[in-house]
């Protein structure tokens, strides 16, 4: 009895621990099962990771290309807006250009017209007429153009024969004018006013008012005759007065106040 009581108990332990060994066996069996999938998840997660990482990098590489892209576009446009002012500028000078052309060509078409116009004059059609017509005109236009030098060259000859006339005529007024003003001066009577005979100086009423000037011998008439001169050494606006000029009296004549007073002309 005892044995079997032995043997139950160990069978019991036996049971147990072969209870106990399973349990464990199946606990670490899902402790494994469970790291495996860890193990599998956390493969799982990096693959993703990495994945993630490539489409990130692919992204960045994308945004920097597009970057690129944007800078060269906008270095483009830059460039063609440049362009566009550049031409905007160069617009006016063109048009400028052209106006000129424009203007060249119509001139040309005149010339032309001209031309044209000249040789229906003188019927020529052939290159050869055309070119012996021109020579023609050539030299009618050497023979009119000497003709005019011709004329020219008299006319300037004329022209300085009429300059040498102007001038002589210019002197023959000048010495006419130079000859009535003495006339004038001559011809203008003055009036002693009066006399101081110890000293021998007479006051006349006239002075550079009048016309008369310090270095004009003067003459003193009664009537039609001269009876002394005065030499003047003292001239005011309206009155002079003179010395009377020694030996210059008429005999038995005196200065008197009331007589005449003229310039004595050069050759008197």
């Amino acid at each position: 009895m005892a044995r079997t009581l032995v043997l139950f108990a160990a069978l019991i332990l036996s049971l147990a621990a072969a209870y106990f060994s399973f349990s464990h066996l199946n606990k670490a069996i899902a402790v494994q099962k469970t790291n495996v999938e860890l193990l599998e998840n956390i493969d799982r997660l990096k693959s993703d990771t990495r994945k993630t990482e490539d489409i990130i990098t692919k992204q960045t590489d994308v945004k920097e290309t597009n970057e690129l892209t944007k800078s060269a576009k906008e270095t483009e446009l830059r460039t063609l807006l440049g362009q566009i002012a550049a031409s905007e500028a160069e617009l006016p000078r063109r048009q400028e250009k052209i106006a000129r052309q424009e203007a060249e060509i119509k001139d040309y078409d005149e010339t032309v017209a001209e031309i044209q116009d000249i040789l229906k004059d003188v019927d020529a059609t052939t290159p050869e007429e055309i070119e012996a017509a021109i020579n023609q005109l050539q030299q009618d236009k050497l023979a009119v153009d000497k003709e005019l030098e011709e004329v020219q060259t008299a006319v300037a000859a004329a022209e300085e024969s009429v300059a040498s006339k102007e001038q002589s005529l210019d002197r023959v007024n000048r010495t006419l004018s130079d000859r009535r003003d003495g006339i004038v001066r001559n011809t203008s009577e003055s009036t002693v006013t009066a006399v101081n005979p110890d000293w021998g100086f007479a006051v006349v009423g006239a002075g550079r008012a009048q016309g008369m000037s310090a270095d004009q011998p003067l003459l003193v008439k009664r009537g039609n005759t001269y009876i002394a001169r005065l030499a003047i050494v003292s001239l005011e606006e309206n009155q002079l007065i003179a010395d009377i000029v020694p030996d210059s009296l008429a005999p038995g004549a005196r200065v008197l106040p009331g007589d005449r007073v003229i310039v004595q002309r050069a050759n008197r």
